[in-house]
């Protein structure tokens, strides 16, 4: 007998809703990678600059677009890649892991890429993120709670974001997404 595996973070989802003016999609990553240190260390922020060429963001920054740096929270970043990358030839992780703490999480999150002009109003379903036109800027991220689970919030344009939870909870996620979405269709 054959068993047959999903392949990839949503394989084994449900299509997402289609609703106009909003759109959404699981994104497989090439490679999520948390790092540690202390952000005042400058060995541990030139190591990291050396390897991957980008500088310890703050707080809601994110640094860089392929590979990306974010701040998760104390002495945590994480690196998010949408290609595989290579330091000289070597793997990323290995190469990072000789001068700090790394982890390779990639299969630990669910990474949902939402779109569209219906983007705000989801969003503000699910987080109690002041999300007006300053503080939804592009280019910024929060670590917060969305759909009343732990998440990371990256706004990376007007009307395009991604949402990062934990892979066990993708099940809900995405149900909470598409009742979500059957919602907003319902407020038109």
């Amino acid at each position: 007998m054959t068993e047959l595996t999903a392949e990839g973070a949503g394989a084994d989802l449900p299509p997402a809703r289609e609703i106009e003016g909003l759109a959404f999609r699981v994104v497989d990553l090439a490679h999520i990678v948390m790092i540690s240190g202390e952000s005042g260390d400058q060995a541990f922020a030139k190591a990291l600059k050396k390897a991957v060429g980008l500088i310890l963001p703050k707080p809601g920054e994110i640094a860089g677009s392929d590979p990306s740096l974010l701040w998760h929270g104390p002495g945590r970043w994480l690196l998010l890649g949408e290609t595989e990358s290579k330091t000289g030839g070597e793997d990323l992780v290995g190469v990072l892991s000789q001068e700090m703490a790394v982890s390779d999480v990639t299969d630990g999150y669910l990474v949902v890429e939402l779109s569209g002009p219906r983007l705000h109003a989801l969003l503000a379903m699910g987080t109690s993120l002041d999300l007006g036109q300053e503080a939804a800027a592009s280019g910024r991220s929060a670590v917060t709670r969305f759909a009343e689970l732990p998440a990371l919030l990256l706004l990376l344009e007007h009307e395009r974001a991604r949402i990062l939870v934990e892979r066990a909870s993708r099940a809900y996620v995405w149900a909470w997404l598409n009742r979500a979405a059957d919602a907003l269709r319902s407020s038109v």
